[in-house]
């Protein structure tokens, strides 16, 4: 998957949670999705262990927000097949 396909996905993350107040879990994960990702051409520095953490935060939302752990699967996995 390329990047603009992960970007894509993070956008639909930011769609699913809309205008409702985000949570500090949802603050959360959106931090953490901007640490490991960069926009496409962006010559800054990723976190190089994104996806132990984010592994973690899909179990914190399975229960109460599916479709945003939904896409948030799709992110690891293509982030996993990009091998990083």
């Amino acid at each position: 998957m390329s990047n603009d396909n992960l970007d894509q996905l993070i956008g639909r993350l930011h769609e699913l949670f809309g205008t409702e107040d985000e949570s500090p879990a949802q603050q959360r994960l959106m931090a953490e999705l901007a640490r490991h990702t960069h926009a496409t051409g962006s010559d800054e520095q990723l976190d190089p262990r994104p996806l132990d953490t984010l592994e973690e935060m899909l179990d914190e939302f399975e229960g109460e927000h599916p479709q945003v752990s939904a896409v948030l699967g799709q992110v690891i996995t293509s982030l996993k097949n990009m091998g990083i």
